[in-house]
């Protein structure tokens, strides 16, 4: 994924460790830095998905283990990262799982589900692989906004959604290299700056509010019926389209995946993308990264691929996010892949009706 050069903003100052002093955002619970715990953890009552087989490997020789730098201390191998598989999940509520892809060096998506109230909160964010720290930035973002909405009220208003994109960006600008800026906070010439995408969704048991910015997406595939793409892509293939390309050739194209906006000190002026849709079930909720709905690119093939892939299930979340992860790597894994699944259930059903 790459990004033309923004107009610049003020750098946003991050939180820091009591330690160590590394900077930290909203959500974190402990230090990435020392491991302290922090204060800022989402509150008791909000239930965060478990994560899954998220351990580091340990090396093939049997004797060392990963440096600052993840390479053995033994025997200097490349030792896989615990980000290059991760799994959340929420049982029957929904469940997530980022996957670094195979031909990417390193994992630079990121995504958080988190169950509040009545309803779950997810979001995904895909790191600007032209960007430092693209990781950082994906990781920082989707803890600021999810933290954000878990603790927002019930009902989501713009103002909200907004404040959780800000929230989102002020952490990416936090884990920023204070080298790579200038004195009043803008990137200095040529610097590259931790960027990436965001979409965050609170979805209840008929409504799903959703916010964007950059081409990760959102979908409402209903067992039966039409779907929806919930979001608009801010991507040159978009505005392609939508100034009369054909899809098959936008998306050929060389330039398809440059985003127009994104998270990040050198994204200029935002203006995030907000949708509402009050849904009839059952169905389910879809946010993904590229990684996966670049190999179904159009809603009629992306809905088909869901549905195979949750009736396979027999629709648990979790096996079906696994499935549709090996289906983007069998088709050439050429990204990092993100997939939430968020099934909304017959009513009928889950009140004890016949």
């Amino acid at each position: 994924m790459n990004a033309p050069t923004g107009v610049s903003e003020p750098a946003a100052t991050g939180a820091r460790c009591s330690s160590c002093g590394e900077s930290f955002v909203v959500g974190d619970r402990f230090c990435e830095n020392c491991g302290t715990t922090l204060d800022t953890a989402v509150p008791a009552d909000i239930d965060e998905a478990p994560s899954l087989n998220a351990e580091p490997a340990s090396c093939a020789c049997g004797a060392g283990t990963a440096d600052a730098d993840g390479y053995c201390t033994n025997c200097g191998r490349l030792l896989p990262a615990v980000t290059d598989h991760v799994e959340f999940d929420l049982g029957q509520l929904g469940a997530a799982v980022c996957d670094r892809g195979l031909r990417h060096a390193r994992n630079e998506d990121a995504a958080c589900l988190i169950a509040r109230q009545g309803a779950v909160v997810a979001a995904v964010a895909d790191g600007v692989s032209t960007s430092d720290d693209a990781g950082k930035a994906s990781a920082a973002a989707v803890r600021s906004a999810g933290a954000a909405l878990a603790t927002a009220p019930a009902h989501m208003n713009d103002a909200i959604l907004l404040s959780a994109v800000g929230a989102a960006a002020a952490a990416v600008a936090a884990v920023t290299d204070p080298a790579t800026l200038e004195p009043d906070g803008s990137p200095r010439p040529g610097a590259s700056v931790p960027a990436c995408t965001l979409v965050a969704a609170c979805v209840d048991a008929t409504n799903v509010t959703v916010v964007s910015v950059g081409d990760s997406r959102a979908y409402w595939i209903p067992d039966e019926g039409p779907a929806e793409q919930l979001t608009m892509d801010d991507s040159w293939a978009a505005e392609a389209i939508e100034a009369g390309m054909e899809p098959d050739g936008a998306y050929a194209d060389r330039r398809a995946h440059q985003i127009t906006a994104w998270l990040g000190l050198d994204s200029g002026p935002l203006t995030p993308y907000i949708v509402r849709r009050n849904l009839t079930p059952p169905g389910t909720v879809v946010l993904c990264s590229d990684g996966l709905w670049n190999y179904a690119p159009e809603l009629d093939s992306m809905t088909t691929l869901v549905r195979e892939h949750l009736s396979a299930a027999r629709g648990a979340p979790l096996a079906a996010a696994r499935s549709l992860t090996e289906f983007a790597r069998d088709c050439g894994g050429q990204d990092n892949i993100t997939v939430i699944l968020i099934p909304l259930p017959d009513p009928t059903r889950t009140s004890g009706a016949v």
